[in-house]
């Protein structure tokens, strides 16, 4: 089972090692994950600073998302999705069942995407011990956390992955 979680990391290590920075630095800079080329993908941009870089895309279903990547000794990527409606009063298990659809949306992006679907995996076969807002790990130095950010009109489902808590 170890397998299909490294897949989703070797996704974020091949983005975050594919650029030429200073060798001190294990990861090197992230790579976009998405570009405009993708039939699904409908706007994408990809900005950086340092070594942190913001991906913003929409996509045909009108799905919005923001990927936030940062890596030097150790990845970072945060999802953030955005959920257009008042989901305040819904509880905890909503946000885990929303990650799994995005991921498996995410997953249909492309062959290359196609590992993103492990993590929603993770998420099915570990429901009841995810947590939000608490790190779950899904194998030695690969964490999961699972959050939201909330208001009256909107809600922000955020998916870090990380190297480390």
């Amino acid at each position: 089972m170890r397998i299909p979680y490294l897949l989703l990391f070797i996704l974020g290590c091949t983005a975050l090692s594919c650029s030429s920075v200073p060798e001190k630095c294990r990861y090197g800079s992230a790579e976009p994950i998405f570009d405009a080329s993708y039939e699904k993908v409908i706007k994408h941009s990809f900005s950086q600073k340092g070594q942190l870089t913001y991906e913003q895309i929409i996509f045909e279903n009108q799905m919005e998302l923001e990927i936030q990547q940062s890596g030097c000794d150790s990845i970072r990527q945060v999802f953030q999705f955005k959920i257009p409606e008042d989901v305040r009063s819904q509880k905890d298990d909503y946000y885990k069942e929303m990650t799994i659809q995005f991921f498996a949306y995410l997953s249909l992006v492309s062959d290359k995407h196609f590992s993103l679907h492990h993590l929603g995996k993770v998420v099915s076969q570990h429901f009841q011990e995810i947590k939000l807002g608490k790190s779950f790990m899904m194998q030695e130095n690969y964490y999961l956390k699972i959050d939201r950010i909330l208001s009256v009109n909107e809600a922000i489902l955020v998916v870090e992955l990380s190297s480390s808590q």
